[in-house]
């Protein structure tokens, strides 16, 4: 069985090398570890070129809509209605020398 390298994996798939590393570290492309970097398996590599995605970016409502149905922890949601203020150092101006 031939392994392909992340570099050699975008090539084939016609993406960016980045965009592999992300894939395989989110687990939608099954890897081995080889020392420092990703090893992909021929099948895993033809099983994935396989699925249908579509092409570019999901449209924003599609976005809002998942995301609304994702349960949401209050403690998690942070708003500050005072916007924060910094003083400057007693004396100092920006001329000093």
């Amino acid at each position: 069985m031939r392994y392909f390298t992340t570099t050699e994996a975008a090539a084939v798939l016609n993406v960016d090398p980045s965009r592999v590393r992300l894939l395989c570290k989110l687990g939608r492309i099954e890897t081995i570890k080889i020392g420092n970097t990703y090893g992909i398996a021929e099948s895993e590599l033809e099983r994935f070129a396989a699925l249908q995605r579509p092409p570019g970016r999901p449209r924003k409502d599609a976005v809002q809509q998942a995301v609304a149905g994702m349960p949401v922890d209050d403690h998690v949601l942070c708003y500050h209605p005072i916007p924060l203020q910094f003083s400057r150092k007693a004396g100092l101006t920006n001329h000093q020398t």
